[in-house]
């Protein structure tokens, strides 16, 4: 894909992922507000920046980071979990093939929501994981008919969800 950009881009894209290869290594760190900071950084740099990053740069710098950032969706820190969770919804909108980082993403849902009891304790988050799973089934349709499987185990679990918002989000 990098061979996709153009020469000020692949500038752009270098420069950025030295800015936060930092942040992406603080996001092991065991200090709750190292990882805090590290992820706020990188939605900083990536998703909230003014000028918004062009599409192709933004889908290098996810492939990049999206590893690490998925990690933190299982993080102690319920911040830390919302923040990373925020920045692989925000970048669904902008980046121009989501399906290359699904088969990351869905089992990492699987496995907040997905399992005999669901891991994820909080709601709101769960909701934002629906939210994400439904941004994902938005923009790569086709693609997601090899995880349905997995869709529907997560609708199995979330059926019973006491937070009305993810009852309703489900439908």
């Amino acid at each position: 894909m990098a061979a996709d950009l153009s020469c000020s881009e692949k500038e752009t894209l270098s420069n950025i992922l030295q800015g936060i290869q930092r942040d992406i290594n603080c996001l092991s760190e065991d200090n709750k507000s190292t990882r805090k900071r590290a992820i706020e950084k990188i939605s900083k740099e990536l998703i909230k920046k003014k000028p918004p990053l062009n599409s192709g740069v933004l889908q290098e710098c996810l492939e990049s980071i999206i590893k690490p950032v998925l990690k933190i969706f299982s993080d102690p820190s319920e911040k830390c979990r919302e923040l990373s969770i925020q920045i692989v919804l925000d970048a669904s909108s902008y980046v121009q093939d989501m399906s290359a980082f699904l088969p990351y993403i869905i089992p990492t849902c699987v496995q907040r929501l997905g399992q005999q009891e669901i891991i994820e304790t909080c709601e709101e988050l769960r909701l934002l994981l629906l939210e994400l799973l439904i941004a994902l089934v938005e923009v790569c349709r086709e693609k997601m008919v090899m995880y349905i499987d997995d869709l529907v185990k997560i609708l199995q679990k979330t059926i019973a969800d006491p937070f009305h918002h993810v009852k309703k989000v489900r439908c």
